[in-house]
């Protein structure tokens, strides 16, 4: 559950982000003075105890939004409002398909056409892969660690197929605390790499989370199989 300071900074990002993107306002002022006002602190305070979100979905939302921010300013993104609605459509993904209702978020969602079609040809690439700094973090993590994730990722697969991205986000809830700087990427690469294994099968290409399924594998392991690291 993100506390409501962290909050505070994911509501600032996400107006200051329209701002830029509507009216080409200049993001870090944007979010300065959003972050000052007291309507959104209160928004904050709401949402911190209406909805449960692990400390790694709150990570890889603050990123995401920084990121948006710097290549919306740096003039590296093609359709800014395209960057938003991909941040707003990632959310909706990992809540059920539903957009969370905070205040300001449908609105902004509808205005910029986050729902049609022309927004949604994202879908049509591939995942992210984990970036320099995730890599890093994956690369410390010991044999005893990469077993709990696995372990984990595991637990959370059924002998029937059942969405990746919802075993991820399951996994992410998990292991949160734990692992807090560990995204989504992170976990993915642990998927595929049991599914190399022969531990789970795959239906679907598993570099789009969304759009593939992983089901247990007649390989799944007992009490004295031990996960490959």
């Amino acid at each position: 559950m993100g506390s409501v300071s962290t909050w505070v900074d994911i509501l600032a990002g996400i107006r200051a982000l329209y701002d830029l993107v509507k009216f080409g306002s200049d993001y870090q002022t944007g979010f300065l003075k959003y972050r000052s006002e007291i309507e959104v602190y209160r928004e904050a305070e709401r949402v911190s105890q209406m909805f449960y979100t692990s400390s790694g979905e709150i990570w890889t939302l603050m990123r995401d939004l920084e990121a948006c921010g710097a290549r919306i300013t740096q003039g590296k993104a093609e359709d800014p409002a395209r960057c938003l609605c991909s941040i707003f459509n990632n959310i909706k993904a990992g809540n059920s398909g539903t957009l969370p209702p905070i205040a300001h978020w449908k609105t902004i969602y509808d205005e910029l056409g986050c729902g049609s079609e022309d927004m949604s040809d994202r879908d049509l690439r591939e995942d992210r892969p984990m970036d320099p700094y995730e890599q890093a973090r994956a690369a410390r993590l010991t044999e005893a660690d990469l077993r709990t994730i696995d372990e984990c990722i595991l637990s959370n697969i059924t002998p029937q197929f059942r969405k990746t991205a919802k075993v991820v986000a399951l996994t992410l809830r998990a292991l949160g605390d734990r692992f807090p700087e560990l995204t989504d990427a992170t976990y993915c690469d642990r998927i595929k790499h049991l599914a190399a294994a022969g531990l789970i099968e795959a239906a679907g290409n598993l570099n789009r989370m969304r759009f593939s399924e992983v089901r247990r594998s007649g390989g799944m392991p007992g009490r004295e199989s031990r996960l490959p690291i």
